[in-house]
């Protein structure tokens, strides 16, 4: 897990990297001063999570909150406070916590081992993109788990129903009625479905995926085996995938409100 702590107070900000050592070695754990300074590393670098005060001198750090997620749309932020004044902006932008000063190493351990947005484990590599179904669906790609940017809309919800029929072939027609359902079947529409998979796979190689999507003449599918994925690992029984399901699933797409119906009965623990 990869986390940058962000404190102008060099007390602070030494005692949440020391917490964080012990509470893993295996955590990769940046400190900055400045959120300036955080920022910048923000937009080079892949991070999941930031502890971050909020308040510094000149700076507010639910300000800089949103900032960081304008950047990175998945990131956990959680906040670092002398009291609870400002936890109804971290509730409004959907933090991952809120931790009064001083903290502690409980507390510290409590909120990484909660986050609201999954992180995929560094290890071990199996060097499959990592597809995230769980809240927001996210696909990452398999050389440093940054997010994979997809020309079209309509591509990535396509990529977005295969992943969610879990390996099943889907005809072109069923596919079509997906993506534009208040749209009738029609040549016109199929040519544009052949072209949203086009988009598809030259969206998949420029991030170095390639040879998940199998395409037949009328049908397509996505080969299970060549990715990780939270929703499949939940549904083997994985631990670790079903702790990150918060009643949440493809937020994106109303046709993914069936397969949420589903879930939500099947004992999944939501936080």
């Amino acid at each position: 897990m990869r986390i940058i702590v962000v404190d102008e107070e060099k007390f602070d900000l030494d005692n949440t990297l020391s917490l964080l050592e012990k509470i893993s070695p295996a955590y990769e754990a940046l400190g900055f001063l400045s959120p300036v300074e955080a920022m910048r590393y923000l937009e080079r670098s892949p991070v999941d999570v930031v502890i971050l005060d909020t308040q510094m001198k000149g700076a507010n750090g639910v300000d800089f909150a949103f900032r960081f997620k304008e950047i990175c749309p998945l990131l956990n932020i959680v906040f670092t406070a002398r009291d609870s004044r400002y936890s109804y902006e971290a509730i409004r932008m959907h933090a991952s916590g809120y931790l009064i000063k001083p903290i502690d190493e409980e507390d510290l351990s409590l909120e990484l081992n909660n986050l609201r947005n999954p992180v995929k484990a560094d290890e071990p590599n199996s060097g499959k993109p990592f597809v995230q179904t769980f809240g927001n669906f996210t696909v990452f790609d398999k050389n440093g788990g940054m997010p994979v940017n997809f020309a079209r809309s309509k591509s990535k919800e396509c990529l977005a129903y295969l992943i969610d029929r879990r390996g099943a072939e889907v005809t072109i027609k069923e596919l079509s009625e997906v993506l534009w359902e208040e749209a009738p079947y029609s040549k016109r529409i199929m040519n544009y479905a052949e072209k949203i998979i086009s988009d598809l796979k030259k969206s998949l190689a420029a991030a170095g995926i390639e040879g998940i999507i199998s395409k037949k003449y009328n049908s397509i599918r996505v080969d299970t085996t060549k990715i990780d994925c939270d929703y499949y690992m939940a549904l083997d029984g994985n631990a670790a995938a079903i702790s990150t399901f918060t009643g949440e699933y493809m937020n994106q797409y109303s046709w993914a409100e069936r397969t949420l119906g589903g879930l939500s009965h099947t004992g999944f623990s939501i936080r």
